[in-house]
């Protein structure tokens, strides 16, 4: 009787049979987080043939990787550090720089704008600005330096932990904590200097 299993209870039982050489059960695996991990991956990309060809070769290295993953990380995240690893080294190849987007794909596959989503900014009172604010927004988040912009959209959008940041960015929660705070600091002083005087 299983009823009562938690996702993550059940995903650990997948992850599991998989490592034990139950190639359908990674079939099953690759199927609940190849939608998720493609958007992800698109952000930094920004092309949709790169995303793809990254995509395939992330699921290729876990599979290959499986033996060595522990369970005291989720699934989801560690492919995620696996991906944007995946991701630095094709774009090398295809000689583009890494970036992020500021689009997400949402469940029914519309583009949603991610400045929308920021927390900080969904105030009744913001929101009566709320079209404008957007486009400083955005001119905001693509001028700060990808140490900065990659933590606060992983933050913001994608709901990862500090913990599950620290892991795919391979630095110290501290380092994430600050990060974020700095880019909203940022981020806040910008939209400030564009409408201190209306």
């Amino acid at each position: 009787m299983h009823e009562n299993r938690t996702p993550q209870v059940e995903e650990q039982v997948l992850v599991r049979k998989a490592q034990q050489g139950d190639a359908q059960i990674f079939s099953l695996l690759v199927s609940k987080y190849q939608r998720r991990l493609k958007h992800f991956l698109r952000r930094f990309t920004h092309d949709d043939q790169i995303t793809l060809d990254v995509v395939q070769e992330t699921f290729l290295k876990a599979y290959k990787a499986l033996p060595q993953f522990r369970a005291s990380s989720q699934f989801y995240t560690w492919l995620c550090c696996i991906g944007m690893n995946t991701a630095k080294s094709m774009i090398a190849v295809y000689g583009r720089e890494p970036q992020m987007i500021t689009e997400i794909v949402d469940e029914n596959g519309e583009e949603v704008d991610v400045l929308e989503h920021l927390s900080d900014y969904q105030t009744p009172e913001k929101q009566l600005l709320n079209r404008e604010l957007i486009d400083v927004l955005g001119e905001a988040i693509d001028q700060l330096p990808p140490n900065l912009r990659q933590p606060i959209i992983l933050f913001e959008i994608n709901d990862l932990s500090y913990e599950e940041i620290a892991q795919i960015m391979g630095c110290p929660i501290g380092t994430v904590r600050s990060r974020i705070a700095r880019a909203r600091e940022l981020l806040s002083a910008e939209v400030e200097s564009r409408f201190e005087h209306d």
